[in-house]
């Protein structure tokens, strides 16, 4: 228990300095910008004759995609901690990571761009300022919501022993940290990917944009095969008994449809940055173009990755949320809440 206590006294500092931390990367970033020139060799970017994105100097857009996968594996590690006080800073930490999001919005707003994006290339993207704007919303909403669990998870004194494999009525430590990392990350890439389909080419920050989505995007295909492939190896936990049989199968859709988008968005953002003739990003490598410039192949990756995956996936994201708060507030089945959070 005294561990315990000074584990999360640790914790509390270091939480408390993230914020803090991150407002100082960005400030530096803005700071250093207008008196930095592009990177001028074949390692730090290009001339853009070519269509490829430019990179910031000292690679700032690979240090900002590593910053925020290293949050993310952060906050995993604190949600899925034995001790309850580090548990409880997990949950605040995540709290803080939504009204990053909230923050982020008015920033979007003060910028103009979300007034005034970049010309439309599909008529539904006329839509994008006020999905934004729903973002935006949901960040705060959620990150009140995170608040009050917060109080409600620093009464808890009950330790989380979790196994390495997974139990019969709940997910083991491997599971969760490749659920909730990739989460995380994919949760992160969408308001980054829609707003940075806004920003007018002449805005200084456009490409880096680029670089940390692509970066994100090929980090979170890495991380479903690893899924998928433990997922092979060790059995799951099945499906709540209380639940009925429309109840199961709608769960089921549910999973394998949040599968497939996450495979099918990465995926179909490759093949059109390809197509394009750019290449992709892992922080500060590039990826090789496989094949030439394609039209018809940019067209159809370009209206699947922008318009007919992100919308399906707010619909099965709903869903799934809707569905799990269903089962803790209306059915009172908690236990089927905790297979997946402490």
């Amino acid at each position: 228990m005294i561990g315990d206590m000074i584990m999360g006294n640790h914790l509390r500092r270091f939480v408390a300095l993230l914020p803090c931390l991150r407002l100082l990367v960005w400030a530096l970033v803005l700071w250093l910008m207008p008196d930095l020139a592009w990177a001028e060799d074949g390692d730090d970017g290009d001339d853009g004759d070519d269509g490829e994105d430019e990179r910031l100097p000292y690679h700032l857009d690979s240090w900002t995609a590593l910053a925020i996968l290293a949050s993310a594996v952060f906050v995993t590690f604190a949600l899925n901690h034995a001790a309850p006080a580090v548990r409880t800073l997990g949950t605040g930490l995540a709290s803080l990571s939504c009204f990053g999001v909230a923050g982020w919005f008015a920033f979007v707003v003060a910028s103009g761009i979300w007034s005034d994006p970049a010309p439309q290339t599909f008529p539904i993207d006329a839509l994008k300022p006020a999905v934004l704007a729903l973002m935006g919303l949901a960040g705060l909403v959620t990150g009140g919501v995170l608040v009050w669990v917060m109080r409600l998870q620093s009464q808890r004194l009950d330790r989380l022993m979790l196994p390495v494999e997974n139990a019969p009525a709940r997910y083991g430590h491997v599971a969760r940290w490749l659920h909730w990392v990739t989460a995380i990350l994919f949760l992160s890439l969408v308001p980054m990917g829609l707003f940075m389909t806004m920003i007018p080419e002449d805005i200084w920050y456009r490409d880096a944009y680029y670089v940390v989505h692509k970066t994100l995007g090929i980090l979170v295909f890495m991380l479903l095969v690893a899924r998928l492939a433990w997922r092979g190896l060790v059995p799951y936990p099945p499906l709540a008994m209380h639940l009925q049989t429309w109840e199961r199968r709608l769960a089921h859709t549910a999973h394998t449809l949040l599968y497939v988008l996450m495979f099918a968005f990465p995926i179909s953002g490759f093949v059109m940055s390809t197509s394009s003739g750019n290449a992709s990003h892992f922080f500060i490598w590039d990826t090789p173009i496989l094949w030439a410039e394609h039209e018809l192949s940019l067209n159809m990756s370009g209206l699947m990755h922008k318009v007919v995956l992100p919308y399906i996936f707010y619909l099965v994201i709903g869903a799934h949320v809707l569905g799990a708060l269903k089962h803790q507030f209306l059915d009172k089945q908690a236990a089927t809440f905790r297979r997946m959070v402490s």
